[in-house]
């Protein structure tokens, strides 16, 4: 005697891929939305139009890292040496832009 949970759960289990989705749309957001908010701060501090294309070019450097260690991933979604080196530029991009901004 099955239930509809049961079928349900069975539904879920044969239906999971093997390699979750990549979301583009996200980091693509992210390119647009986070250069927007740099702009808005540096306006609002009177700060210099080459300081804001210093950061904004940080920014989406480290967006598309982002990307770059994501695609990087192995067949059966496993991290590789390259996702960790692009996660690794990115962290790198991130505290460069976070230090350009403190100081």
């Amino acid at each position: 005697n099955v239930t509809n949970a049961q079928y349900y759960i069975a539904a879920k289990v044969v239906l999971v891929p093997a390699v979750p989705p990549f979301f583009y749309v996200r980091y693509l957001t992210w390119m647009v939305t986070t250069p927007t908010v740099l702009y808005l701060l540096c306006d609002f501090v009177g700060a210099v139009e080459q300081f804001f294309a210093s950061l904004a070019t940080l920014d989406v450097a480290m967006i598309t890292c982002g990307i770059a260690a994501v695609e990087a991933r192995g067949e059966a979604n496993e991290i590789t040496y390259q996702s960790w080196l692009f996660y690794s530029v990115g962290l790198l991009l991130f505290v460069a832009l976070f230090a350009q901004l403190l100081g």
